[in-house]
């Protein structure tokens, strides 16, 4: 555990701010070890909530913040919320939110276990090329989105329901899946075995993708 994590964004080098301080009285705080997707002025990614309160989250980032950067958090339920990194320390930083919220009504409508990762993982735009394996025949593709357990590509002529696939996506190791939706233009996949979040991770802060 962090030093004084409980405390949730108010902590970190501006804890001995009088008016740190104040922000945290009214507020309360939820630990909880969630993945969300934060949109950044270079991108999207992937961060790890810590803890959550009325008026902000503590996050694991897997690229540095900086103090003042504006943020967006995409929680599980599709519901963003802007705020403004207020401190950091390592890869963890402080956000506060623009608005306050309800923690216990926001938390009832994530539908949020304290200390469990969510089972549907955010999806990050990808916008690239990728070499996508059906059998022994092999096909360049366009991945839309990815996440943890599954991705959406521009579906060719040859894509169908309960087909098998492989891909390959520059800075990602392999992954196969099976089809499990299509409509005119695209198509989901969902992965045999899930991609380890540091692996998405990392790959989501270190690559410059167009999506």
């Amino acid at each position: 555990m962090f030093e004084n994590e409980k405390d949730g964004i108010g902590d970190g080098p501006a804890a001995g701010n009088p008016a740190a301080a104040e922000r945290r009285g009214d507020r309360r705080h939820v630990t909880v070890l969630r993945v969300a997707r934060v949109v950044r002025a270079h991108g999207d990614e992937l961060c790890v909530i810590r803890n959550i309160s009325s008026g902000g989250v503590m996050a694991h980032f897997y690229s540095a913040a900086q103090v003042g950067e504006h943020v967006v958090v995409e929680f599980k339920s599709g519901r963003q919320l802007e705020g403004e990194v207020r401190w950091t320390r390592g890869d963890t930083a402080g956000v506060e939110f623009e608005d306050k919220i309800d923690i216990v009504a926001f938390l009832a409508g994530e539908g949020d276990v304290a200390g469990q990762f969510d089972p549907r993982a955010p999806r990050l735009a990808v916008g690239m090329p990728a070499m996508m394996r059906s059998g022994v025949r092999v096909y360049p593709v366009q991945v839309c989105d990815i996440s943890q357990g599954g991705l959406k590509f521009r579906a060719i002529e040859s894509t169908a329901i309960d087909q098998k696939l492989v891909f390959r996506i520059a800075g990602l190791p392999p992954v196969s899946g099976t089809v499990r939706w299509r409509d005119e233009s695209y198509a989901g996949v969902a992965f045999d075995l899930p991609l380890p979040l540091e692996t998405l991770a990392r790959w989501a802060a270190e690559t410059d993708r167009p999506g």
